[in-house]
């Protein structure tokens, strides 16, 4: 046996039934929709008819070409009403459009202005007062049980102000301390410069005047021998 064919789709949803703006916008389209395909239907016809008056009037028969320029002519008329048509149709769904826009806006705001008017009734600023009071309340004991929490156990309570001074006595001694260090290596540094400092020996100057002829110096040495040789003598004769 062959499958039973699948039950028939329903039918769409005609707008015959739905009423608002959307229905009359719809139909308006519907309108807009009709008289665009009658113009371009409008316009073929004008081509043929102006297409067929030309090869009639080129065979010489005068009585058909006149008809058919009658008939475009006729078309042509249709068309221009059309576009008025359409667009009278088209500033109608405009208005129609914004008009449906306006009412969902001020509905918003009809809304939105009872919503405030409720929520101001059950909010008056005596309730926010006893409220932002309340709350400063909680947070206040909260604070004290926190600092309850935070206390020494052995109540031995530290002197913040005194440790506070003595770190910064500390901090004060470091600073003398390092500051006569770099002064002491600064002192090292420039002795040991002065110590390895190589200081040049006195040269003898050299003679300006004339050095003595070598057969002076000779004689003088001869004259000098002969003055001791007869001093010698004369010693031992007496």
């Amino acid at each position: 046996e062959k499958p039973a064919p699948p039950p028939p789709a329903p039918p769409a949803p005609s707008a015959k039934g739905s009423t608002g703006p959307a229905a009359e916008i719809e139909k308006l389209d519907m309108a807009i929709e009709i008289l665009e395909k009658k113009i371009s239907l409008n316009e073929k016809k004008v081509g043929v008819e102006l297409q067929k008056a030309k090869e009639y009037n080129a065979k010489g028969n005068k009585a058909f070409a006149l008809q058919c320029m009658k008939r475009k002519k006729q078309m042509e008329e249709q068309i221009t009403s059309a576009y008025a048509q359409m667009s009278n149709l088209e500033t109608m769904r405009t208005k129609l459009q914004e008009s449906a826009l306006l009412k969902q806006v001020l509905e918003a705001t009809k809304a939105g202005a009872k919503r405030l008017e409720q929520d101001n009734k059950e909010l008056n600023a005596d309730q926010i007062e006893d409220e932002r009071e309340r709350i400063q309340e909680i947070i206040s004991d909260q604070k004290a049980v926190a600092d309850a929490l935070s206390q020494p156990l052995d109540g031995d309570v530290v002197d913040e102000d005194e440790l506070m001074g003595e770190l910064d006595e500390l901090m004060e001694l470091d600073a003398e301390l390092e500051a006569e260090a770099e002064a002491e290596k600064a002192k090292t540094k420039a002795g040991k410069a002065k110590a390895t400092a190589v200081s040049l020996p006195d040269m003898p100057s050299v003679p300006v005047g004339k050095l003595p002829n070598k057969q002076v110096l000779v004689e003088e040495e001869e004259g000098e021998d002969e003055a001791a040789l007869r001093a010698l003598e004369a010693e031992l004769n007496s």
